[in-house]
């Protein structure tokens, strides 16, 4: 993968009127505020609009975006894109909020869209050349929103299958509205592995807006058919986990004239604390987000809780104690050796993190592990016979952050016999267990534990 791991999120939708670019502005917002770098980039270069829910934040002034990107590498003068990341001083977000435009809307906008010719682009390699430009965002942020055009495009193309990491679709409930949605995301995901980039499989959310509350037998026979519809989907949520399709109402956005006026925002105002009002739901929808669209069943049964575990990494979140020394990860059929290590550890000191110790009751697992697994200065990853790919998240984070991101960190692989991973680890340094009991191995481990930590 390109880029240090940020997650890039595109916003789509079949048809207009459906509350897009609003659900973007609100969930950029709640994710700046609760501690995580965002960028929204405005890439409905046809009808652009984001930078109006923002305009109150931003220079009068038109500015380059997206537009100016393509055009540079059509000319073959590549330019740097982070000027165009606008800082947008909405309060409570500290600098983390950032906005790219669509371009510089000046007199001449509509003229050089319309100059724009998608294949010769990507003939000249142009798919390249938005890997640089989505690496250098995972660089710098931790969430990218992307707000797509409405429609088959090419331009929606690149938002919804060459782009994302996960595609938020929203639809009304109509047939043509949702039945568009789902085709355009079905066949993203099926298109997406066809292109010739290092990614996991396209994961998709489905938002049903507009709802009617006054229209009670209406709204519950589309919520019904959104939740068989769509069922299937939520397989790629979550490995080995069947998520329950109920979580999906807890996105159905309700139908507020208010919020069809102008370009307000609901995550500024006071309404986002009443249950079942837009701002409500869009904050449920960052929370899911936010949490990778990890543990769906605690946004539904315990959400307050949900929202509270998803501050950053830095910032103190009551009740969770992330002061680890290392952190432990092991597939399940390792699952007693692991114990016997852990327990060899402590036993010398080492504060150990340990999923059965660790979590406890009431936390949330997915959150409550990453946290653990991105702040501790040591990852010791157990690999025996069992598919590695049970562990990937702690691999990927251990790959990542002795990759730049965190050079400090020490990666320790105790490969037992016949064990089967990645081959980047091969290249650390590591324990390769042949009779060895768990005092031994903890033995080995301890000094450069201690040395890294402390």
């Amino acid at each position: 993968m390109t880029g240090a791991g940020g997650t890039v999120i595109t916003f789509y939708s079949f048809k207009g009127g459906v509350g897009r670019t609003l659900a973007l502005a609100d969930v950029a917002i709640y994710l700046a505020r609760w501690g995580w770098k965002v960028l929204c980039v405005d890439w409905d270069l046809e009808a652009p609009g984001l930078d109006v829910y923002f305009r109150p934040w931003l220079p009068a002034e038109p500015s380059d975006g997206v537009l100016e990107l393509v055009e540079a590498f059509r000319d073959g003068k590549p330019i740097d894109q982070r000027p165009f990341w606008l800082p947008l001083p909405i309060p409570e977000t500290e600098g983390r909020l950032h906005l790219m435009r669509a371009g510089r809307r000046d007199r001449t906008y509509a003229r050089r869209i319309q100059a724009i010719e998608w294949t010769p682009l990507y003939d000249a390699k142009f798919g390249m050349y938005l890997e640089q430009i989505r690496g250098e965002w995972q660089d710098h942020y931790d969430f990218v929103l992307i707000d797509s055009r409405t429609g088959l495009s090419d331009i929606g193309a690149i938002c919804t299958i060459q782009l994302p990491d996960i595609l938020v679709a929203l639809f009304t409930p109509s047939a043509q509205s949702f039945e568009g949605a789902m085709e355009v995301a079905r066949g993203a995901a099926v298109a997406q592995r066809t292109v010739p980039v290092d990614r996991a499989p396209l994961r998709i959310v489905p938002v049903l807006t507009r709802a009617e509350n006054g229209e009670y037998q209406q709204i519950e026979r589309w919520k019904r058919e959104v939740m068989k519809a769509c069922g299937d989907l939520l397989g790629a949520w979550e490995p080995d986990v069947v998520v329950d399709p109920r979580v999906l109402l807890s996105l159905v956005v309700p139908a507020v004239p208010y919020w069809s006026f102008d370009e307000r925002l609901a995550a500024l105002s006071d309404e986002a604390m009443n249950p079942g009002s837009v701002g409500h739901v869009h904050a449920s929808l960052a929370a899911l987000l936010a949490h990778g669209l990890f543990d769906a069943r605690g946004l539904m049964e315990y959400r307050e809780a949900y929202l509270k575990q998803v501050q950053p990494l830095s910032s103190a979140v009551p009740g969770i104690d992330l002061s680890y020394d290392a952190f432990l990860s092991y597939a399940a059929p390792d699952s007693a050796f692991a114990e016997e290590l852990a327990g060899a550890l402590r036993k010398r000191g080492v504060r150990v993190f340990f999923d059965r110790w660790s979590v406890m009751p009431g936390d949330i697992w997915p959150a409550t592990i990453a946290r653990a697994l991105e702040s501790a200065p040591n990852i010791v990853i157990l690999l025996g016979q069992s598919d590695w790919r049970g562990q990937q998240d702690a691999v990927q984070a251990s790959l990542r952050r002795i990759g730049g991101r965190d050079p400090s960190v020490r990666v320790m692989p105790v490969f037992l016999p016949d064990s089967a991973g990645p081959l980047e680890l091969d290249l650390i340094k590591g324990i390769h267990v042949t009779t060895q009991t768990a005092d031994a191995i903890a033995e080995q481990l301890v000094p450069g534990i201690l040395r890294a930590s402390r």
